[in-house]
């Protein structure tokens, strides 16, 4: 692509080829999709700081924090880092080889902590394998708000005043760590604690695959010296306690009780599995054979290799890793330049791949909200942006049913890219989502190959932007409505018919942030319905609900966050059967009335700015009109989709500028989704009567035609009764002479003169030859 050639040689890019690329940057067009979003990219890049520079920060913020002859540590340094708005994890991972041991212990602390920030750390240690490899230790609790952790079990008064400062994330006794006080200067103990919102967890750095087998053993022993409720220290602990390097690493300690006695082994096997293993890899054992000549590699190819081996030691080991209580263990896979890829095997699905968690840090699941899709049997599908997470999604139904909601979920977490910036800009906001929003679009579009993509609709995007944003929350309405049309044909052909956008404002440079939800819907395709909710706290129960900001009530309002997305109802299932025919759900042009009065409204609003005009509520009213057998029409308030015949009629009022007082109008349309919207006899009098009724008061009659004509076929009473006399019964292909019925299944229709039919008799028997097939009232 000649964009990619540009790059490469006007790394600068001068102004006017920023220009050129910020108009190619509008095309909106699937065919150009690619151009513009590599155009984006481009643009981002260019402004974006280099991957040395990003690398020479982090590693002066390590630097600062470690002192170099071990007297000293500054845990504030670190929490740079950790707090931080920004992408790091794809640099951090160097740093768990540095040179000076110090470092990369450091490093691993601030992945725990980085990786484990919505989580409450316990304790965190440092000590070292047999041959001088650094292992992080770490306890911390499932969060409120965890499906495996049960509502009583509250953090709050377990560590009191002391615990974790809610601003900062470091404990109160982080101050006290000097070379004198390695471990902080109070301990805690968890006591009698419920132990089943406890987890231990482990994390070392290794050169190659086949050094993390050689130390493989040492490590599940070490398993069974840390203890489940308590941060009991071992002799291995205490001589890394004891040791200059602990004395220069960043070990944090709010509940550790050196001399605390060890439970019993038997009720320490009774308990289901706790301990997490992370295992980091800087060369996992890829062949060099597929490496190509420019040195990328087929990623979906190296995934299942590693995906196999990976399994491989684990089917091996199944037995040692039950026995020891491995909950899960993940394998991150390193390469220069790049995010970890990560492979994670569950004890409940037997140490196989939890695919579903492909290239994502369990520990980080929550901020892409993944819980949320709990109504839907999950496959994750591959991406070609490492960043970006797609899932099919198909509805979970009772045993024996037909899953009818298929649907894609895309998510992505928008981040920083350098560790200066602090807060983001409104056209940051921007830029990003739009860029991040063309590549959704990509991945979908790869992802139609999939067989099931046919059957998607509702498909979802959900994007989290962490950096804090100082804006007018007014704004985003407007940005977000812009951004939507521009790219809508795109969107509606790819069956976007959702998204949610996560992010913290602060309206003001001084005044307190406020997390926003900016939720989007456009299921009948012609109304995008835009609800935006805060996050609020429920002081009683300690849920955090949505709560509607500003005027408008969204659905959501008073709803936890965690609540899952619905499956698609009956009726999003009738508007994807007529939308797949090109048309509208018969029951949303009440809706598309409505919408275009209040347009009209604020049109004649804005003509008249002095005139201080006010929309009347409401802009209309309506009333479906109803055949009632079959002489004449009732006025009948129903749900949509009531219907029984492929057609529906309304008696609207609309209350417009030019008649504030209402006009009545009727409107006929049809049913798609009822036979195709083909017309029979019941149809045709609901016509003739809706019109029959303009005519009489005197008022206009729309007809929303959208048919397939009339309706041939035979009557449903028939068809399973007639029997076919054929030219030769041997040979059917020379025809057949009549149709007919029984004399016991003449009896059954004649009474309601379902057909007409002759006696013959034939074949020796008698039979009622079939002359003209009308069918019961009702039946078509």
């Amino acid at each position: 692509m000649l964009i990619d050639h540009l790059w490469a040689n006007e790394p600068g890019l001068t102004d006017e080829l920023a220009s050129t690329l910020n108009e190619l940057t509008s095309l909106n067009r699937s065919e150009h999709s690619r151009v513009a979003l590599r155009a984006r990219q481009v643009l981002i890049a260019a402004h974006q700081p280099a991957y040395e520079l990003r690398h020479n920060q982090m590693e002066s913020i390590f630097l600062s924090a470690v002192d170099m002859y071990g007297h000293d540590f500054h845990p504030e340094n670190l929490q740079k880092l950790i707090m931080s708005e920004t992408s790091i994890f794809d640099i951090l991972h160097d740093f768990f080889y540095h040179t000076n041991k110090a470092v990369c212990m450091a490093a691993l602390e601030v992945y725990v902590r980085r990786a484990y920030i919505s989580y409450e750390l316990t304790c965190l240690q440092h000590l070292e394998l047999s041959g001088d490899v650094c292992l992080v230790n770490f306890q911390f609790l499932l969060p409120s708000s965890h499906p495996n952790r049960h509502p009583h079990n509250r953090v709050i008064g377990l560590y009191g005043e002391e615990g974790i400062d809610a601003e900062t994330g470091w404990s109160a006794t982080s101050a006290n760590m000097t070379s004198d006080n390695p471990v902080g200067g109070s301990s805690l103990s968890m006591g009698n604690y419920m132990e089943d919102c406890q987890r231990t967890g482990c994390m070392a750095a290794f050169t190659s695959f086949e050094e993390f087998e050689s130390y493989a053993d040492e490590i599940l022993e070490l398993l069974d010296d840390f203890e489940c409720v308590s941060c009991t220290v071992n002799p291995k602990v205490m001589e890394a306690v004891e040791s200059s390097e602990c004395r220069l690493s960043t070990s944090i300690n709010i509940s550790m009780s050196i001399g605390e006695s060890a439970q019993s082994e038997e009720i320490e096997k009774s308990r289901d599995p706790i301990h997490i293993l992370s295992i980091a890899l800087k060369n996992p054992g890829l062949s060099s054979s597929k490496t190509g000549q420019n040195g990328k590699h087929n990623c979906e190819e190296d995934d299942e290799v590693l995906s196999r081996r990976f399994g491989a030691f684990c089917a091996y080991r199944q037995e040692d890793l039950l026995k020891r209580g491995v909950r899960r263990i993940t394998f991150l896979t390193l390469a220069n330049r790049q995010f970890p890829k990560f492979f994670t095997y569950r004890a409940r699905d037997g140490y196989a791949e939890d695919r579903i968690y492909r290239h994502l840090e369990p520990a980080l699941a929550f901020q892409l909200e993944l819980n949320r899709m709990r109504t839907y049997d999950l496959e994750a599908l591959p991406t070609s942006n490492q960043k970006m997470l797609l899932y099919l999604g198909k509805a979970k139904v009772a045993k024996g049913q037909e899953v009818t909601d298929f649907r894609f979920f895309i998510r992505s977490i928008i981040r920083h890219s350098d560790l200066i910036t602090k807060e983001a800009s409104f056209e940051y906001l921007q830029n990003e989502g739009e860029r991040v929003l063309l590549e959704a679009m990509d991945e979908l579009e790869i992802a139609f190959s999939h067989p099931y993509s046919k059957r998607t609709d509702c498909n979802h995007i959900f994007l989290n932007f962490v950096p804090t944003v100082i804006m007018d929350p007014s704004k985003i309405e407007e940005s977000v409505t812009s951004m939507v049309m521009r790219y809508g044909p795109r969107l509606w052909k790819l069956r976007v018919l959702q998204a949610e956008l996560k992010m913290t404002i602060r309206p003001t440079t001084n005044s307190k942030t406020t997390n926003i939800r900016l939720c989007i819907a456009n299921e009948s395709g012609y109304y995008l319905d835009i609800c935006l909710y805060r996050e609020v706290t429920d002081p009683k129960s300690g849920i955090i609900k949505f709560e509607a900001y500003g005027p408008k009530t969204g659905p959501l309002h008073g709803l936890p966050i965690s609540v899952p997305y619905m499956t698609k109802d009956y009726l999003q299932q009738k508007r994807f059967q007529a939308q797949s025919s090109g048309t509208t759900y018969v029951y949303d042009y009440p809706d598309m009335f409505q919408q275009m009065v209040q347009k009209m409204w604020k049109d004649y609003i804005a003509q008249r700015p002095e005139e201080k005009i006010e929309i009347p509520s409401p802009v209309m009213n309506y009333v479906e009109l109803v055949l009632k057998d079959r002489d004449y029409l009732i006025e009948q308030k129903r749900l949509p989709g009531e219907n029984d015949i492929g057609m529906v009629a309304w008696r609207m009022t609309l209350y417009t500028p030019e008649y504030p007082s209402g006009r009545d109008i009727i409107v006929i349309a049809n049913d798609m989704t009822y036979l195709i919207g083909s017309f029979g006899p019941r149809e045709d009098l609901l016509f003739y009567h809706a019109s029959k009724l303009s005519r009489r008061l005197g008022i206009p009659r729309i007809y929303l035609a959208a048919n397939s004509g009339a309706r041939i076929g035979m009557a449903e009473e028939i068809k399973s009764l007639y029997h076919v006399a054929w030219e030769d019964l041997e040979e059917p292909d020379k025809g057949f002479k009549y149709i007919y019925l029984t004399p016991e299944d003449f009896k059954k229709v004649s009474a309601v003169n379902s057909v007409h039919a002759v006696l013959i008799e034939d074949e020796g028997e008698p039979r009622y030859k079939i002359t003209d097939i009308i069918g019961e009232y009702g039946s078509n």
